[in-house]
């Protein structure tokens, strides 16, 4: 619609203005040519050819021009060129018939002195002169015996390409033959400059030497200002001779080659031939593609228009023009009619899809002249360019001139502008059209004056006059059939056979050619009288209709002799333009690197002055010219009035009709044959582009009755349409109910469903209503009302009534399904009392609830409740029969935490299908076009038809056959541009496989305000009362399902973008060609959670990660990443999951917040040649910043439906609204915000100011999280839990030549917090709030309680997460089935309430950060549970972990539990590790490392391991591995070290680390096992630690182990920052009376504390003698690893 707007804004601009005004408006221009394409060579005109989808027409595959000419082009039916190359570009480019200048006898040769005529204005010209940019790119072959023949001297601006017929398409070398020996010379040109190519494989090949120059012009015109439209002639090289193509292009075509010759070995030459020419094709297929791409991604395809054509048929042996007979150089319709389309956004909207000509127009190549000209709103004038190379010289035929040759061709434009014309308009095209039915149209004339005959083809209406070269053997080709094996009675077989097989079937065709017809007079052509045919009746021209058509014939014999009259002399048959090796000028380039150049002088033209002088006699005697013309005009009228049959001399206002959704195509029935059973019953689709002539039967023979349901309906398979305007529904019928089998076509299903969820997992997906939809049965289908029936089908095999509910009954599943988090091991509800039950969940497939035990209520309105008495373990289950009038409970606390819960669902493997029936008279019938018949499934087809033997009905459309679908070549021939457009307003989402090419910078910062915000204007960045929030998906986006999630407060995109691009499909290259795609600054602050690249739809697997993203995990693979920067990301570089077949390689990998490269459950992954780092260091925020904009969507919801309510909190004298608990958060955020962003600065007594930074703000600028990585790898599942416990579902993973450098953190300690739950003491729930987030129980962070008493003070975000506990107590979908606050109720809003306290029973879990995931330190490259890793050539070098000590709180919380399954394993994380460093960690993996080099490790205060082999790895060492400078708890002093106690471990350094088994005598295997290679060689050098790994535990020497205190105030430390330990019983000792005698801590004798300095003293001389590695002395403190 756009364009279609655009487009016409721009005509009516054109109207009246100057040229300069024009400009901005033009259409840019773009005219293809195609090098000897037959007629079937492309699929747009052989899928027009015939309905047998089983055997299409062609094998040549081209899938972009097919789509381009189907969807968003017109196809020209009947389009015509000249029977050879030369004329065929004279004919465009001059707009006249070659013959009016010599040109249609003979190719051009360098051995001729004949050039295309400057006497004739060519279309380059007009554009030149109108303003127009103006490019040639390809072959020129229109003469260059002067400059000024040559295309910058015709109107070209630019030009680079060769000028001959052809050339190497590597080297560009073009052969004559001298002495029977063919000499190559060189031709290629940039302008007038030669250009030597190296005949590099495949980059020089000349099809990506073209486009690659077009899209260079294209993104000129696109970065300059103010850039003129621009005109480009884009001459492609294929797929004329020689035979050559690049190996990716061969390959498709390898087996078809291969059996041809195997059939048929005397002509395996000509099989090879043809196969390169297919690749050939197809190679410029992608070619187009690429283009058109860029267009698009440079925003130029709206005001483009595109013009493709081939320059002449087939070549004999090469192309394919079936069912057509002739070959290039003939006139026969094989050799002349080729395939054409127009494209371009500049097209109007309504043409797309149609064909011009199924009216019996036709259209020539002498039409673009002024089509192309109108478009562009310029009126012909004849320019003619006057550059030269002597200006000077001005030769008679530029002066003496006072006529010009008018042009032959018309205007097509008001057929090719759309409907929408005014009655003046519209008696235009209707005149138009009748012309283009009926003129006279000179498709080959041949003056042979040496032989004194006129040859050529004529055609007016469906009339065709050929008259050939004299004889057979002056006419090449025979008799030009080139199908068929009914005429291989011929000496030259090759003409008849080779067609056969290259059009792959010589079945009927949609064009009428009667294939096994008799021939009749098949050698007319070549007599002196000629042959006519009838195209409508023969378009194959098989029969001569000359005898029964003879007044027909003598006119059209006469019509072409006296056009004898208008032609010039023959110069190509001039003696004195024929060259020899002998002739008075050099031609012939001389050399062996020598070019083809331009040789004569252009005053001197011998043609030129012929010509001249012809015109003059031609056209200069004007009563001649009226003579000639009324002989003509007599003719025709003669034709028109007698001998044309009505319809062409109708005015019909229509051109076609338009096509059938390209998309449903491949969803089609093979077609009808004599065997069906029911023929007449069967519907048979289009095939793609295909249009059915007889309009009114094909609207009868494509729509069907559809009932909207199976109350009549026999017992089988059938499709329904259950409401007007609803989707066509496969169902299965029985006993008069309709059966919803989600298995058959899901997507059809759910769009009568109010939402859809999928629960479960792998094994079992069901889908049910979503969060924020309690509907049941009844109101979730959305065709019931009050009156439908509902009954339960068990197997999806008969419905029948429920025990309870009778014909009210559906199927529901329990919440151990659709609560993402509370769930068992097989999938019970978390908290549900399984004693005694011997086989949970067995009777789920078997039983249903007939008893009432799971639920006996009826009614809308959740009241059913299970039998507590008689609770059994299958009551939890997918199965359970219930009420279609029951409704979901959206109660937070009974959602999750109370027992069992129940939604309608669906399921995909036929366990079960829900059953309806409306009343009788509210069932509808429909028409239907059979295009909206979707397909079925047919993964249970055998069941159906086979095992329960169901009817199904014939229109049925099973999967299996249909067309499979694109294949990965096909993926990999798809190239899109992406620009900085694709990059404003959200995620770039790859769903479509393909190439995918950056073509500038991009910076990041989707739907960025339209106007900066400004603090002085009270702007609020963070407001929640925007309609669409600044930088999150907008509403619209969000509700046409592209970024569903912010509002619905799950999904991919609830927490807003969360990624630039996401690979959500496979066989997907993306190449950053060099450039960077970073996140802009101001998007960085306010989107916090974000990947450069997201290997998936979503950021974490289905119940994982920080929100619900939902559970449709997608697998992709083939995925390369390559050749660029991914820059700024708030989070990751790249972020994949359950990816496998992956290469990323080429890249730098830079300023991320969190990890360059981490990949969950990833298999067959290469990282190669990549350098990973620096990690941010200037984070502006912390974690909770992040909180605070993701909750914005929940703080509006909130506002807008409890704002006014108040809440009086604890220990605050007055109550506050939700609304100013709302506003305080958004202040302060815009604070933090406008500090950032610009610098403001506030009062440093502005209390809201002294919050925000307590909260929001990074002191620091080092990441606040408890880890960070350069390549995270592990197992399925999120890495935030413990090392060790995501280990499955990885391998096969390679780091080759990769670095990782300069990361860096500062974990600030988090805790949980436990409290009980309502329903019992006994139980327990982690608080979190909507994100997984803890409150920040760290004094050091947060202020949320007081210090010495622990009442509630709360901050600006902890107080909304109470607020929306409160009013969200019964909507359950906002706060999700994370959130967890119940238990702190009592400390937030009752006075005096000690958090600490015994009545709260909150119990405190350490060792996480503020997210709650598991602190783990610094580390170059972690691998969890990878199986046949390769690291090869990876150097980790300046990893630094500022974190702060541990609190004791929690004891040693060596068993801390973060979730099920995923507790601590006490041998690779013990003790509190968040000030931990490693350069390479593997465990439970095997693999081999391979010339390693790790340096410039420093952890402040805890240990430093260059590599740690933990347990369960299997590690080969080979190679070169060097470690140098690993320094642990370097700001920690020898005393301090000594008061250690755990989690606090004493800093401990380490080269290679063999990790410890505790578990040894249960679990043997799992002994970390290295093996070195016998030329292994370890070099290891300055090693600081207060404890280090002894011999048996490492693998290496160490020479020495220095203390780090001798490197304070030395450049061994790596950065210098004040020293902030945290000691835990100094934080917390005073809110626990358990923790009191602690106190004493703080009161610690002045004695005591002096003999300790002194102690401190002499310890630190002691270290001043640097220690060696002998037997340890004072080191035996408690350390992590307990055998040292």
């Amino acid at each position: 619609m756009f364009a279609t707007i655009q487009h016409s804004i721009c005509l009516l601009l054109l109207v009246g203005l100057s040229t300069l005004q024009q400009t901005h408006c033009r259409p840019n221009i773009i005219f293809m040519f195609a090098d000897d394409i037959g007629f079937n060579d492309v699929e747009f005109t052989a899928a027009e050819l015939t309905q047998n989808t089983e055997n299409p027409t062609t094998t040549t595959q081209t899938p972009h021009l097919n789509e381009l000419a189907f969807e968003e082009g017109v196809r020209l039916q009947n389009y015509y060129v000249m029977r050879m190359c030369s004329p065929s570009r004279a004919a465009f480019l001059t707009g006249r018939y070659p013959f009016r200048y010599a040109m249609s006898t003979h190719l051009l040769q360098p051995d001729t002195a004949v050039s295309l005529t400057r006497q004739m204005s060519l279309v380059s010209e007009e554009f030149k002169a109108a303003g127009y940019a103006t490019h040639a790119i390809g072959k020129w072959h229109l003469g260059f015996q002067s400059w000024e023949y040559t295309p910058t001297y015709r109107g070209f601006d630019t030009f680079y390409g060769y000028l001959n017929a052809w050339s190497d398409y590597y080297l560009s070398k073009y052969g004559v033959v001298i002495d029977n020996v063919q000499e190559l010379y060189r031709d290629c040109r940039d302008n007038e400059a030669e250009v030597v190519l190296q005949g590099n494989i495949p980059d020089d090949f000349s099809v990506y030497r073209f486009r690659d120059r077009a899209i260079e012009i294209l993104e000129n015109a696109a970065a300059a200002e103010n850039a003129e439209p621009f005109f480009m002639y884009l001459a492609w090289q294929s797929s004329h001779t020689p035979s050559q193509a690049p190996d990716d292009y061969l390959q498709i075509y390898a087996d078809e080659f291969a059996a041809m010759s195997a059939e048929d070995s005397d002509n395996f030459e000509n099989y090879e031939t043809r196969t390169y020419m297919q690749a050939q094709t197809t190679s410029m297929d992608d070619a187009v593609y690429q283009v058109t791409q860029k267009l698009k991604a440079l925003d130029l395809w709206e005001n483009t228009l595109i013009v493709f054509s081939s320059d002449n048929g087939g070549a004999a042996g090469e192309g394919d023009n079936f069912p057509l007979r002739g070959f290039k150089k003939t006139s026969f319709e094989g050799g002349i009619r080729v395939p054409a389309f127009v494209t371009g956004g500049y097209l109007s909207e309504s043409m797309r899809g149609r064909i011009l000509g199924v009216d019996g127009e036709y259209v020539h190549a002498i039409d673009w002249y002024p089509t192309l000209l109108e478009a562009a709103g310029i009126t012909p004038a004849l320019v003619k360019s006057n550059r030269k190379t002597e200006p000077q010289v001005v030769p008679q035929w530029e002066t003496d001139v006072d006529y010009s040759v008018a042009l032959d061709g018309v205007s097509i434009w008001p057929l090719l502008n759309g409907d929408d014309a005014d009655e003046e308009d519209g008696e235009r095209v209707a005149a138009l059209q009748q012309t283009l039915r009926t003129r006279l149209l000179v498709l080959d004339f041949v003056n042979d004056e040496i032989n004194d005959v006129v040859n050529g083809s004529l055609r007016i209406g469906h009339w065709k006059y050929v008259k050939g070269l004299g004889t057979a053997d002056l006419y090449e080709g025979d008799d030009g059939w080139l199908w068929g094996e009914q005429f291989t009675h011929f000496d030259r077989d090759i003409m008849h056979r080779w067609g056969d097989k290259f059009s792959n079937t010589d079945e009927d065709n949609i064009l009428g050619c009667d294939l096994d017809a008799e021939i009749i007079n098949e050698y007319c052509f070549s007599t002196d009288e000629g042959c006519l045919f009838d195209l409508d009746a023969d378009p194959c021209e098989m029969q001569d209709v000359s005898q029964t058509n003879p007044e027909i014939f003598s006119t059209m014999a006469a019509t072409l002799q006296a056009l004898k009259e208008q032609a010039p002399s023959d110069v190509m048959q001039m003696e004195s333009t024929q060259l020899t090796l002998d002739s008075p000028v050099s031609w012939l380039p001389s050399g062996e690197d020598a070019f083809w150049s331009p040789w004569g002088v252009y005053g001197d033209t011998m043609f030129e002055q012929v010509l001249y002088e012809n015109y003059d006699a031609l056209y200069g005697n004007q009563e001649r010219v009226a003579e000639h013309q009324k002989l003509m005009q007599t003719n025709l009228a003669s034709l028109h009035e007698n001998l044309l049959p009505q319809p062409y001399l109708e005015s019909a206002a229509r051109i076609s009709v338009p096509l059938p959704d390209m998309k449903r195509l491949n969803q089609q029935h093979p077609p009808a044959t004599a065997d069906d059973d029911d023929v007449q019953r069967k519907q048979v689709r289009p095939k793609k582009g295909m249009r059915d002539d007889d309009d009114e039967e094909d609207a009868t023979s494509s729509m069907v009755e559809l009932a909207s349901s199976c109350n009549t309906k026999p017992d089988g398979l059938w499709y329904i349409k259950p409401t007007a305007e609803g989707a066509v529904l496969p169902v299965v019928c029985q006993n008069g109910f309709t059966m919803l089998d989600a298995s058959l076509n899901f997507d059809s299903l759910a769009s009568y469903l109010t939402s859809v969820y999928q629960y479960g997992d792998s094994d079992k997906v069901i889908y049910g209503t979503d969060c924020g939809d309690s509907n049941g049965w009844r109101d979730w289908f959305t065709p019931a009302n009050l009156h439908t029936k509902f009954r339960v089908a068990r197997d999806c095999e008969s419905c029948e009534a429920g025990g309870i509910f009778g014909d009210n009954t559906g199927y529901y599943m329990t919440n151990g399904y659709f609560c993402p988090v509370m769930l068992d091991i097989d999938g019970c509800s978390a908290y549900k009392d399984l004693s005694g039950q011997m086989q949970p969940d067995v009777m789920c497939n078997i039983c249903d609830d007939t008893d009432g035990r799971c639920g006996a209520g009826d009614g809308r309105e959740g009241a059913s409740l299970f039998d507590t008495a008689h609770e059994a373990s299958w009551c939890d289950c997918w199965t359970l029969q219930l009420s279609a009038d029951h409704k979901t409970t959206d109660t937070h606390a009974e959602y999750c935490q109370d027992d069992l819960n129940w939604r309608p669902n669906v399921v995909l493997d036929r366990t079960q299908c829900t059953c309806y029936q409306p009343l009788d008279e509210e069932s509808m019938t429909y028409m239907v076009s059979t295009a909206e018949l979707p397909v079925v499934s047919a993964e249970y087809k055998s069941d159906i038809v086979d095992t329960l033997a169901m009817y199904v009905d014939d229109l049925i459309v099973w999967s299996d056959e249909v067309d499979s679908g694109t294949t990965k070549h096909d993926c990999h021939r798809r190239i899109t541009y992406l620009s900085q457009q694709d990059f404003l307003y959200g995620t770039y989402r790859i769903t479509e496989c393909g190439k995918y090419v950056l073509s500038e910078d991009i910076s990041v910062n989707f739907n960025a305000p339209e106007t900066k915000f400004s603090y002085e204007a009270g702007d609020s960045p963070n407001s929640y009362n925007f309609d669409d929030f600044p930088w999150y998906p907008t509403t619209a986006q969000q509700e046409s399902g592209l970024y569903f999630g912010v509002d619905a407060f799950w999904g991919s995109y609830s927490l807003g973008f969360p990624a630039a691009i996401t690979i959500e499909t496979r066989h997907v290259e993306l190449d950053l060609a060099g450039y960077t795609i970073e996140m802009d600054y101001e998007f960085y602050l306010q989107q916090r959670f974000f990947a450069i690249v997201l290997l998936s739809t979503k950021p974490f697997e289905a119940r994982q990660g920080p929100v619900d993203f939902g559970r449709d995990d997608v697998c992709n693979r083939d995925i390369a990443i390559y050749n660029g920067v991914l820059g700024r990301s708030s989070h990751h570089g790249i972020m994949g999951s359950c990816v496998r077949e992956v290469e990323i390689h080429d890249l730098v990998i830079r300023n991320f917040d969190t990890h360059g490269i981490q990949c969950n459950g990833c298999k067959q992954l290469t990282i190669e040649d990549v350098d990973i780092g620096p990690q941010n260091v200037d984070i502006p925020v912390r974690g909770r910043y992040t909180h605070g904009r993701a909750i914005l969507s929940r703080l509006r919801y909130l506002v807008d439906n409890y704002g006014e309510s108040s809440l009086q909190f604890a220990n605050r004298e007055t109550a506050v609204t939700v609304r100013e608990l709302a506003d305080r958060l958004v202040e302060q955020l815009d604070m933090v915000y406008y500090h950032v962003i610009d610098g403001v600065t506030f009062d440093a007594d502005d209390a809201q100011w002294q919050a925000a930074k307590q909260t929001f703000l990074n002191p620091t600028g080092w990441m606040d999280g408890g880890s960070s990585y350069g390549v995270l790898l592990n197992g399925y599942g999120t890495a935030v839990v413990n090392i060790g416990r995501r280990t499955t579902d990885t391998f096969e993973i390679t780091l080759r030549n990769v670095e990782i450098h300069d990361l860096a953190v500062q974990p600030y300690e988090g805790f949980w917090a436990v409290t009980p739950t309502e329903k019992s003491a006994e139980s327990a729930a982690v608080v979190h709030g909507f994100f997984f987030e803890t409150i920040d129980w760290n004094p050091m962070n947060g202020h949320v309680y007081e210090a010495d008493t622990g009442i509630y003070l709360g901050d600006a975000y902890t107080d909304l997460l109470f607020a929306s506990n409160h009013f969200f107590e019964h909507d359950f979908c906002p706060l999700g089935s994370l959130f967890f606050m119940d238990g702190l109720k009592d400390w937030a809003f009752v006075d005096g309430t000690n958090v600490f306290s015994h009545a709260i029973g909150l119990e405190l879990r350490c060792g996480s950060d503020i997210q709650s995931h598991s602190a783990k330190g610094a580390i170059g490259v972690r691998i969890d549970g990878v199986q046949h890793f390769t690291l090869e050539n990876v150097y980790v070098h300046d990893v630094t972990n500022w974190g702060a000590l541990g609190s004791d709180m929690c004891g040693e919380y060596d068993q801390i539990t973060f979730e099920s399954g995923v507790d601590v394993d006490a041998d690779i994380q013990y003790g509190y590790t968040g000030t931990k460093v490693h350069g390479i960690l593997t465990d439970y993996a095997s693999g081999s490392m391979t010339d390693i080099r790790v340096e410039n490790l420093e952890s402040w205060y805890g240990s430093a391991n260059a590599i740690a082999i933990y347990k369960g790895s299997d590690v080969h060492l080979f190679g070169e591995i060097d470690i140098a400078n690993v320094v642990a708890g370097s700001q920690l002093s020898k005393p301090e070290v000594l008061q250690l106690t755990l989690p606090n471990a004493t800093p401990f350094v380490c080269s290679i680390l063999i990790g410890p088994n505790s578990e040894f005598d249960e679990s043997p295997e799992v002994t970390p096992s290295v093996i070195p290679d016998h030329a292994l060689t370890v070099t290891v050098s300055e090693l600081y630690g207060y404890d280090y790994c002894e011999k048996a535990t490492r693998i290496g020497h160490i020479d020495r182990v220095s203390s780090p205190q001798i490197l304070r105030g030395r450049s061994k430390i790596s950065k210098s920052k004040t020293s902030n330990v945290l000691s835990g019983e100094l934080l917390f000792a005073i809110h626990q009376v358990k923790n009191a005698v602690l106190m004493a801590v703080v009161s610690i004798p002045v004695v005591f504390a002096i003999v300790l300095y002194f102690i401190y003293i002499r310890n630190a001389k002691q270290q001043q003698q640097p220690e060696t590695h002998h037997e340890k002395t004072n080191f035996h403190l408690s350390t992590q690893y307990g055998s040292f």
